[in-house]
């Protein structure tokens, strides 16, 4: 069964009401078309972290070497999907 997946939130820079379409400003990577109907948007709403605090997404941590120094290897988040309650991040490594 297959659910209808969401991205964003994205910023509105022009809005047709009379015709229930929105151009979003969307990153060049996704390769689409910005002009979408409302049937096929979602108001993003942030969660209330003090109501709801399981619903927040950790950051990955730095990696911890055999001397206790932290260490970034990241570098740059490529992208992201969210499963559930667990994010992936795809990566580019130095």
């Amino acid at each position: 069964k297959f659910m209808p997946h969401f991205d964003g939130p994205f910023l509105v820079v022009k809005a047709f009401p009379k015709k229930s379409v929105y151009t979003l400003e969307l990153p060049n990577e996704l390769n689409h078309f910005p002009t979408f109907h409302t049937s096929l948007l979602q108001k993003f709403m942030p969660n209330n972290y003090q109501l709801f605090p399981s619903c927040s997404l950790s950051q990955p941590g730095p990696v911890v070497t055999n001397n206790g120094k932290e260490e970034w290897f990241i570098d740059c988040i490529l992208d992201k999907q969210v499963c559930g309650a667990i994010l992936s991040t795809f990566i580019r490594k130095n």
